[in-house]
Order: structure tokens, then C-alpha cells, then sequence
């Protein structure tokens, strides 16, 4: 199925179910309580930074990639999916760091977002957290980079060459805070290896949505 985001048509893309049901149950003032299937495109849809500038500032809530991108993507997989069949439900996700503060990877590095600075959020589509992708917490500064994205999609559990992108090897953004400079990325480009880069090198956008 074809998409249109913010004015660029990517054409036939393969659409893949990565699990069913990962957010059922999952919600603050409205529970998720319809059946679903995680969906994500097997590429990219587009390549941008996280914000303009090599800052975490804002963590992933605040950045340019949730608050101009994603609403594009938003716009363009419920016109190509209907309207009707996305799913609209809640998200936790960062909203503050501490550019002082040390990162929980272990890398020395400092920057992390503050455990308790989390928001709820209506989401229609977002970007992946390292769990969601690896099933474990990589570069990611704190608990606060995963909140309820905690578990493994299925997909990636059974098929790693699916998060590399296949033959395609892109790099992808994923949400995770990695220091106060930067965010994780998964490096399809290269080993297809876990990873982190400056948030303003321009990288893939593969976002994933909930269908009904």
C-alpha cells in the first residue's frame, strides 16, 4: 500500500504486522480496551532529524521529530489506512532532561531524562523505543526513554534481519534519549547494529501505528 507523507509519495509498501495486541490494557485516563495489530512499514518513510540542532532538550515529546514530523505521518496513514481503522490510544513518553545528569548506558556520557518527567499522550503513530526493537535498554538514558513501549515486538523477537530492513539496511531513528546531545538509532546502514547519533543527523522515519 502506498503513503503520502507531508507531500512525498512512497509507493507500494510492504506493511507488516509486528504484533497483536501490544498495547491492550495499556492506558492512564482511557484504557486501550479494542484488539488490534501493530503495524510498520518494512522501510523508511522519509529521512529527518530529530530536531535542527544537536540537543536532547524537550527529550522525545519536545522534539521536532513528535511535534512536526509525526503529525505528518500521522496525516498520511490514516489516508491511506482509513481514518476509522487507526487507532488511537495512550502513550507515555519523555518530556525533560537533565543535561548534567549521567545517561544509565553506562557510557560515561551525561544527559538523561528525569524518571519522573513522563506525559501521557493520545498517539496515532510514533516512533520505536529500544525495547520495542531489541527487547532490552541500550543507549537509552533512563527508565522514563520506555515507559509502556517495555516489550519486545514480536516480529523482531522472531526475525532480526526485520528491524535491519533486510536488503534495504537503513538507519532508523528510535526515541530513546541517548545523551544531552543526542538519541538512539537502530544502524541498518552498516552491521545492523544497536546505536546512537546527534540529533541532528538526518535519519530514516519508521514509524509504527495500531490497526483495527
Amino acid at each position: 500500500k502506498s503513503v503520502t507523507v507531508n507531500g512525498t509519495t512512497y509507493s507500494d509498501v510492504k506493511w507488516m504486522v509486528g504484533d497483536i495486541d501490544y498495547f491492550l490494557g495499556h492506558g492512564d485516563t482511557s484504557i486501550l480496551t479494542q484488539h488490534h495489530v501493530l503495524m510498520c512499514p518494512d522501510r523508511c518513510l522519509g529521512n529527518n532529524y530529530v530536531n535542527p540542532t544537536d540537543t536532547a532538550e524537550g527529550a522525545y515529546k519536545g522534539s521536532y521529530m513528535y511535534t512536526t514530523m509525526i503529525p505528518l505521518v500521522n496525516a498520511g496513514i490514516q489516508a491511506a489506512f482509513g481514518a476509522a481503522h487507526v487507532v488511537s490510544h495512550r502513550e507515555a513518553m519523555s518530556k525533560l532532561i537533565n543535561a548534567t545528569m549521567a545517561c544509565a548506558s553506562g557510557n560515561g556520557w551525561m544527559g538523561s531524562t528525569y524518571w519522573w518527567s513522563g506525559e501521557w499522550a493520545d498517539v496515532l503513530s510514533n516512533l520505536f523505543t529500544e525495547n520495542m526493537v531489541y527487547g532490552a535498554n541500550i543507549f537509552s538514558s533512563s527508565p522514563q526513554d520506555v515507559c509502556n513501549g517495555c516489550r519486545q515486538v514480536a516480529a523482531f523477537r522472531h526475525d532480526s534481519s526485520l528491524y535491519i530492513g533486510g536488503t534495504k539496511r537503513e538507519t532508523w531513528w528510535l526515541r530513546a534519549v541517548a545523551a544531552s546531545t543526542g538519541f538512539a538509532d537502530v544502524d541498518g546502514a552498516g552491521a545492523g547494529f544497536a546505536s546512537c547519533a546527534s540529533a541532528s543527523n538526518v535519519f530514516g522515519v519508521r514509524p509504527y501505528f495500531l490497526l483495527a
